[in-house]
């Protein structure tokens, strides 16, 4: 049993598909990302900002170029324990002297990857910061009417 206020409510008027439609590609516009160019990611860097990003990469480059060297030392350290006319105290000689290479190619691979690392990780906490600051700004320079046409849920 429906109330008599239900059936003598005026039927819902259909929609209009262009208008559908229209509002779904208006939509679709403002979401869409547009492209922006290369150097647009880095024109709020300050000069700081650039030279922890120069330092960073450079730091990345030279981590990297050591890398493969603990590959090839390993490799010599399986071909000296291959030969079997070494006397032990050669080997011991070359495990020695093998073992201070490892060393300071690691040494050198962590500080490298340390400063990469840090400075990438600030210069990331920079531009993050000044990002927000600039949306701070841009929200509190609008109007009142732009807020009120904003609805929250």
């Amino acid at each position: 049993m429906s109330t008599p206020a239900l059936r003598s409510a005026a039927p819902l008027p259909k929609p209009n598909l262009a208008e559908m439609l229209a509002f779904e590609a208006q939509d679709k516009n403002d979401l869409d990302p547009k492209p922006i160019s290369f150097h647009r990611f880095f024109e709020h860097n300050s000069r700081k900002d650039n030279i922890m990003m120069t330092i960073g990469t450079i730091s990345a480059i030279i981590a990297g170029l050591f890398l493969p060297s603990i590959s090839l030392i390993m490799g010599s350290i399986a071909n000296n324990f291959g030969d079997g006319d070494i006397d032990p105290s050669e080997m011991s000689e070359l495990v020695a002297q093998t073992s201070k290479l490892v060393i300071l190619v690691s040494v050198v691979i962590f500080v490298f990857g340390y400063i990469f690392f840090a400075f990438w990780q600030h210069l990331a906490e920079n531009i993050s910061l000044n990002l927000r600051k600039l949306y701070l700004r841009a929200l509190l320079n609008q109007e009142v009417a732009y807020f009120e046409k904003i609805k929250i849920e």
